[in-house]
């Protein structure tokens, strides 16, 4: 077996042959050498940790601003759209009066109730009580005459007991035909 010859002044033989205490001294340097590396990364890993934290409450704060924003927006759309311009509510009242005046043109023709929901398309139902054959003209004169109403829903009653047809229309006002027409002209 080969002995290793260690040099007196060699660093491993002064260790060696140092007092106990500065050999304590060193195993405690080394240990807390190893050991400064892992605390570092964790130290490094909760700054980390930290920030990404932050970054993400100022995250949610600004999508919360968004989302009041686009809230706010929102209502404002609606009621935008549920309010009637003022040049429409004037075509409407024409509209009411032609329409009054061309069902009194049926003398056997009656409104039971005519009712407008006004929104962005406003709709109107009207409720009608006549002879099957003054209803059937009357819508026919509608679609002909009243091109800015629409018929979406036509809905015909007849009871034994009365002679009368009830009639429910529910109309649609668009703008966009009359606005053509203007234009066409």
């Amino acid at each position: 077996m080969t002995r290793l010859k260690l040099s007196p002044y060699s660093p491993l033989a002064r260790l060696v042959t140092a007092p106990l205490w500065l050999k304590s001294l060193f195993a405690i340097a080394l240990v807390l050498l190893l050991c400064t590396y892992p605390l570092s990364e964790i130290v490094r890993l909760q700054q980390q940790l930290h920030d990404t934290s932050l970054s993400s409450a100022e995250l949610q704060h600004q999508q919360q601003q968004k989302q009041q924003i686009v809230a706010l927006l929102t209502r404002k759309a609606e009621k935008i759209n549920t309010q009637l311009a003022p040049q429409t509510a004037a075509k409407i009242a024409a509209l009411n009066q032609r329409l009054q005046s061309a069902v009194t043109s049926f003398s056997a023709l009656n409104i039971e109730q005519q009712h407008w929901q006004f929104s962005r398309s406003p709709l109107l139902q009207l409720e009608l009580q006549g002879s099957f054959y003054d209803i059937s003209h009357f819508v026919a004169a509608l679609q002909q005459q009243f091109t800015e109403l629409k018929l979406l829903n036509l809905t015909l009653q007849r009871t034994e007991q009365q002679p009368a047809t009830h009639a429910i229309l529910n109309l649609l006002f668009s703008e966009d035909t009359i606005d053509k027409e203007i234009a066409d002209d």
